[in-house]
């Protein structure tokens, strides 16, 4: 049996938790909770709840990054303004890979 999910109608819109979740920038339980302490639809919507990180923004940030320092290290190879070492690494520039995505380190940005 499929499970139904809530909706909320707001200022003529209608949505479910999980789309207001994304559209608001928080977690759907954050929403579920509230409503379940007895608050109005407008208070719920309204007010402002603690925002999360989406994993998906923060790789795009990521790649964001690497592909402008790729096209950096690119032109300036061209240029001939800065020597890479053995591994194609700008030199001084560190990256440094955690959880299975690259993060670049300060001392590269």
């Amino acid at each position: 049996m499929a499970r139904k999910s809530t909706t909320l109608t707001y200022n003529g819109e209608t949505l479910t938790l999980r789309q207001w979740a994304h559209r608001l920038g928080c977690s759907h339980q954050v929403l579920r909770e509230r409503l379940r302490l007895g608050w109005s639809v407008k208070r719920t919507l309204t007010t402002p709840a603690p925002c999360i990180r989406s994993i998906a923004a923060d790789e795009a940030f990521d790649t964001l990054v690497l592909s402008i320092d790729h096209a950096l290290r690119v032109y300036q190879t061209a240029s001939g303004s800065v020597k890479h070492d053995q591994r194609g690494k700008l030199e001084g520039h560190d990256e440094v890979r955690a959880g299975g995505s690259s993060k670049l380190s300060e001392k590269a940005i």
